[in-house]
């Protein structure tokens, strides 16, 4: 388990749902990163930037774009790389956005669900969160 005060891992996990939020570099309920699946196949960064105001970061994501096809509701693998203020989201194996911010520097994960209206899902598997190893030459 890595410590509540890390910078920078690796975040593993097999998914699918509707309408959900990854949370990384959670240090308290106003001191946060998410990233937020939404629509299907679009995707946008958001933080709490330690304030009760969420701000987005960065522009809307449309995954279909990069994988044709993609749909939220079907199961996929994701790994966000959280390391320094990169943080790279890949799905499937492929790079889908890349995103930068020096706002937050550590905290652990979590996953949310987000609802207006009409009722959301998501089912979670195979969660790791690893360090990231940098290998000298």
């Amino acid at each position: 388990m890595l410590p509540y005060s890390t910078s920078n891992y690796n975040l593993t996990f097999t998914a699918k749902g509707d309408r959900f939020r990854t949370m990384f570099r959670y240090a308290s309920s106003t001191g946060y990163y998410f990233l937020e699946f939404k629509n299907a196949k679009f995707l946008e960064l958001w933080k709490y930037p330690n304030s009760s105001v969420n701000e987005q970061v960065g522009t809307m994501v449309d995954i279909g774009a990069v994988l044709p096809g993609f749909n939220l509701t079907d199961w996929h693998q994701y790994q966000i790389e959280v390391n320094g203020s990169v943080y790279k989201l890949t799905i499937d194996g492929t790079l889908v956005a890349t995103f930068t911010d020096t706002s937050l520097t550590a905290g652990g994960i979590g996953f949310s669900l987000k609802s207006v209206g009409t009722p959301v899902s998501m089912n979670v598997k195979n969660v790791a969160v690893k360090p990231i190893v940098n290998l000298l030459p």
